[in-house]
């Protein structure tokens, strides 16, 4: 089941996953929209405490993140076992689209400085295209 959640946000989220449940119908698009912005951290948990499905797949809503590699995520978390499969711009084949360059060269910013400081074994840490079982 496909969830998608809304922090009262400006940016016309809400009125596209409208859109989209009047085309899919309510039982494909399920709307858990909040009072207020809350963060993002908190919008993720909410959307997955409301989640039923055998997957949950967590993307942004601009589709920066193209649907067609969401099939090859279910197969590699079921072929390998995972608990999380990420997305990442950064692999080869990796990328986005629509974004402008000061969008680009913030996410680049902040994974170089978390690849720095931290060392995480991600190569995305900003990226929220995420697929969790």
């Amino acid at each position: 089941m496909n969830q998608q959640k809304n922090d009262g946000s400006p940016d016309g989220t809400l009125d596209m996953a409208k859109q989209l449940q009047n085309v899919y119908g309510e039982n494909k698009i399920v709307l858990r929209p909040r009072e207020k912005k809350l963060g993002l951290g908190t919008a993720y948990m909410h959307g997955i405490k409301h989640a039923t499905g055998n997957f949950i797949v967590i993307m942004d809503a601009d589709l920066s993140h193209h649907p067609k590699f969401i099939p090859k995520m279910i197969e590699q978390q079921r072929y390998l076992d995972l608990d999380v499969v990420s997305g990442t711009r950064y692999a080869q084949g990796g990328g986005v689209y629509g974004w402008d360059f000061k969008r680009k060269l913030i996410s680049r910013g902040a994974n170089f400085l978390t690849q720095l400081l931290l060392r995480p074994s991600a190569s995305d840490l900003t990226g929220s295209f995420r697929q969790i079982i």
